[in-house]
């Protein structure tokens, strides 16, 4: 079967000539592959896709779509097209160890290392402000490979930030042209509700990594999206667990003390509930970042990060980076063996929870946290895809919330996450099902981009 798959990647390969130059032909039909359009409908076989100047200008099954005269046609019998990637959650500017400054060189070789991993689109949801936007600029003009990219500023935090700093560091961020403005995890209730009504009066969305601030107070005061699979907040927790997991916060630390807010937590309690309710009562998206977490939590017995992310054959996705993750170290280095084997204990719980989110209806997104320690660019989204069907999401679910829902939760839904014409030809062609196994969304024949294959 694997020689079988090895043939049928290069003839779907081959089949795709460079890039068509200005003095060729701009219609292009895609012809024969089984399409996956991100809409929810079920797969497309023997479709056509008409390309035209960058954009899907038909889709349909074969005999049903006209193909215009003189248009270059690709045959893809035996191959899946899906829509491109979205990434909601890939910080674009790779930070020094310190935090003092950033890798310019390095950050490049990431967007572009997505881009390659069929992310077509992506967020950056926090990066120093004038840096980010030059990078988003950037690659809008094409002087350098990856996503289109949205940006956020840098993150707006610290236990003792004011409301008044707050406003004026978003105006300051509106003015520079940021897509989003990000609050982070020590502000008040009051400065973040200060953030919102800032971004909002400047027509930006907010992204929120509350923790100090609870979900319910951050939805309260109208925040538009949140982060991460799990606020680490009491309210989460029933009443009698409380003074137990903030006693371990101060005793062992935030990041320690996620092993004990798990071990605490029920995902089918009415305090879950509570949350979840309002989540979806709103409409806010949320991306889980699974697998920022599985890097932190996992081990192979004698080292922090297990070797399925160390030792991972795409480590080098961008050159450097692994590098820089072995100088910087893990944030769980000082973690014991006990503590790994609680966390690997409670990994299931936080799968539950993920999967009470989508069971409810709520607004899931994909994102990766790139590049968190060992979370490798591109590679890393595969790899959220994979947890979330670990979590019992089916990969029909796990598709559309990586391409559709990204795209809807960016405000870019017109424009990507499905195959539908007018829409850009962001593309993915697939040697594999990815219905069959999440996993097959790995196996990239090829990505396009706005109708342009993609150099891989």
């Amino acid at each position: 079967m694997r020689s079988l798959a090895l043939v049928l990647l290069s003839l779907l390969a081959g089949c795709e000539a460079p890039p068509i130059g200005p003095s060729e032909t701009t219609v292009r039909v895609l012809r024969g592959a089984t399409l996956i359009d991100g809409t929810g409908g079920p797969p497309l076989a023997d479709a056509v896709v008409v390309v035209a100047d960058g954009r899907i200008a038909a889709v349909g099954r074969d005999g049903e779509v006209a193909i215009p005269d003189g248009a270059r046609v690709d045959d893809l019998a035996g191959g899946f097209l899906i829509p491109g990637l979205i990434d909601v959650h890939a910080h674009a500017l790779v930070p020094t160890c310190d935090g003092a400054g950033f890798d310019e060189a390095l950050s490049e070789r990431l967007v572009a290392a997505l881009l390659r991993f069929g992310v077509t689109t992506a967020r950056s949801p926090a990066t120093p402000t004038a840096r980010g936007v030059a990078l988003r600029d950037r690659i809008a003009a094409g002087a350098i490979p990856g996503p289109r990219l949205l940006v956020a500023g840098e993150l707006i935090d610290g236990r003792e930030t004011t409301p008044e700093a707050v406003r004026a560091e978003v105006d300051a961020q509106a003015a520079a042209g940021v897509d989003f403005v990000k609050l982070y995890s020590r502000l008040s209730p009051e400065a973040v509700r200060a953030g919102v009504e800032a971004a909002h009066a400047h027509g930006l969305p907010v992204i929120g990594h509350l923790q100090r601030t609870s979900w319910t107070e951050g939805l309260a005061a109208g925040i538009d999206q949140l982060t991460h699979a799990a606020p680490w907040t009491a309210e989460m927790l029933a009443p009698a667990d409380r003074a137990g997991y903030r006693d371990a916060v101060a005793r062992r630390g935030p990041m320690r003390a996620r092993i004990d807010w798990l071990e605490a937590l029920d995902p089918d309690g009415p305090e879950v509930g509570a949350v979840v309710d309002a989540l979806v009562r709103q409409r806010v998206p949320l991306d889980p970042t699974l697998v920022a977490f599985d890097t932190k939590f996992s081990t192979d017995g004698t080292r922090p990060v297990a070797a399925r992310y160390r030792d991972h054959p795409d480590r080098d996705a961008a050159e450097g980076l692994p590098a820089l993750w072995e100088a910087c170290g893990a944030e769980t280095d000082a973690w014991t063996p006990d503590a790994f084997r609680r966390a690997e204990a409670a990994w299931p719980t936080l799968l539950a929870l993920v999967r009470r989110y989508h069971e409810a209806g709520v607004r899931l997104t994909a994102g990766s946290d790139t590049p968190n320690t060992w979370v490798i660019p591109g590679e890393g989204l595969h790899r959220e895809l994979e947890l979330l069907a670990d979590a019992g999401l089916p990969p029909a679910d796990v598709l559309r919330i990586a391409t559709r829902n990204g795209a809807e939760a960016l405000g870019l839904l017109a424009e990507v996450g499905t195959v539908e014409a007018a829409k850009r030809a962001d593309l993915v062609l697939l040697t594999a099902d990815p219905l069959a196994s999440i996993s097959n969304t790995r196996r990239i024949a090829w990505v396009m981009q706005g109708g342009e294959r993609v150099e891989r």
